[in-house]
């Protein structure tokens, strides 16, 4: 007889328990969606309470979190984002847009150093990102960072992809008189009778009739773009 009482109270708890969860889904979808036209509407202070509250209610939901730092992002609250931002990033380690709302709230605050360590740390993560990879090199140069926006576009070259924009930047960068110049010229006319001229780290026992081939990606786009 307490063996079947004890199994009745296992399973009452557990369906008090499914019950529970499943009301505090309902509620926090229904927090959510406010919060959603609140945001639209331009109201964050408002929306940042209703995805706070739908966090609360439901914490699997990575989106909830995101969008309440967005929100706290819009009303300038950078710390908070920050601080959020790296707390949801460890629980939610697959979701790369925490870290690039990490880097634009470092970048409102102008801490431009900090900003690229994060995006480097995407970029890591997720090598594929070369739209994004691109913006921030070109970020990094008219911050003044000229290595580490030498070295992103220097990424793009080295694996093919975004090669005539990645050029432009090195350029720029460099000088009218510099090889990445010569190169851009090169892929900007598609002459075939020109032969690109090696880098200077390479063999100069290399094929000079060698060429670069010129490669067209479709960019990527996040919620949390740059």
């Amino acid at each position: 007889m307490q063996k079947l009482l004890a199994v009745f109270l296992l399973l009452a708890t557990l369906l008090l328990f499914s019950c529970t969860t499943m009301g505090n889904e309902r509620r926090a979808l229904q927090a959510a969606d406010k919060a959603s036209q609140l945001f639209e509407n331009q109201e964050y202070a408002a929306s940042v309470q209703l995805y706070k509250e739908a966090a609360l209610l439901d914490s699997s939901q990575a989106s909830y979190q995101y969008n309440e730092q967005l929100a706290l992002f819009h009303l300038g609250d950078y710390d908070q984002v920050l601080e959020k931002s790296h707390s949801s990033f460890k629980n939610f380690p697959t979701h790369l847009s925490f870290l690039f709302l990490q880097a634009k709230a470092l970048t409102q605050e102008k801490q431009y150093e900090k900003a690229l360590q994060v995006y480097q740390r995407i970029f890591s993560l997720n090598p594929a990102l070369y739209a994004e990879r691109l913006e921030v090199a070109t970020q990094a140069a008219s911050w003044g960072f000229k290595e580490q926006a030498t070295e992103l576009a220097l990424a793009l070259v080295r694996e093919h992809q975004r090669e005539k924009d990645a050029f432009t930047l090195l350029s720029k960068l460099e000088g009218e008189e510099s090889w990445y110049a010569y190169m851009l010229q090169y892929l900007t006319k598609g002459d075939a009778t020109q032969s690109p001229k090696q880098l200077p780290e390479e063999s100069s026992t290399e094929d000079e009739s060698s060429s670069v081939e010129a490669q067209e990606t479709t960019e990527q786009e996040t919620e949390a773009s740059l």
